[in-house]
């Protein structure tokens, strides 16, 4: 008798170490899940013009705050608002927009878009507003290979107010985290380089940022000069078109 519940005791602790390793086999999957099925209320804890990417594990998790005023023809009113009739009709074509417009790589290996959501949250606190949002949040889940080393993202959804053109994102992966402000003049941006890497972005930026310059004093420089000789030629037709002084 002792024996048999000997026996079982074993199978009952070898079952449990099963289910202990199965459930620490999905950590990323459920905090992913979590993440993407998170009530309504939790999208007003994303600032307008901001985003998070999370790296976890093969996969990067996104979360976005991104102008109406980027999109045409979606806004069947006109009163610059989201509503939740307009997201339903369109909601088709602004995840089209979102995964055409916004691209996550490692590197430049593209990963495979898994999940898509768009959430359109009234501006007001009040759960009853039908005003709609001037912003409307995107839940985005990439899958690669492999975890990504290099985490690259480039994004031109931008609106049509100034505050509506800069994006920033803070990328986290375990410990290591990054932020970082996407522009129309700086459309993309690669998260955890590596030193080499980030001192050799940093030599193209001055080295092209001084061909810029080289071309502006150039263009100026030709520009005065030109200027002049059009000066001292004008002098000189109108010397040869005026009569002689008696």
């Amino acid at each position: 008798m002792h024996e048999g519940t000997a026996r079982s005791g074993e199978r009952g602790a070898m079952t449990c170490r099963g289910a202990v390793r199965g459930i620490l086999r999905l950590p990323s999957l459920a905090v992913g899940l979590l993440m993407l099925a998170a009530e309504p209320a939790w999208a007003h804890l994303m600032p307008a013009q901001q985003g998070t990417l999370n790296v976890l594990g093969n996969a990067v998790f996104a979360v976005f705050s991104l102008p109406l005023s980027a999109l045409r023809g979606v806004d069947d009113n006109g009163d610059g608002h989201l509503s939740a009739t307009e997201l339903l009709a369109h909601e088709p074509v602004i995840r089209d927009e979102v995964s055409r417009r916004i691209r996550i790589t490692d590197g430049t290996r593209a990963g495979q878009l898994e999940f898509l959501q768009v959430t359109a949250e009234p501006d007001e606190r009040d759960s009853a507003s039908t005003a709609g949002s001037s912003h409307f949040v995107v839940l985005m889940k990439s899958g690669f290979d492999a975890p990504p080393a290099l985490v690259r993202m480039e994004s031109d959804f931008w609106g049509a107010a100034a505050s509506e053109r800069e994006l920033s994102i803070k990328a986290t992966r375990g410990a290591e985290a990054e932020v970082a402000v996407l522009t129309p003049r700086r459309e993309s941006h690669s998260f955890f380089q590596s030193r080499s890497q980030v001192a050799a972005g940093y030599v193209a930026d001055q080295l092209f940022s001084r061909v810029d310059l080289w071309f502006v004093a150039t263009a100026i420089v030709v520009f005065g000069a030109g200027w002049q000789v059009g000066r001292r030629d004008a002098a000189r037709m109108s010397a040869m078109a005026s009569p002689p002084q008696c």
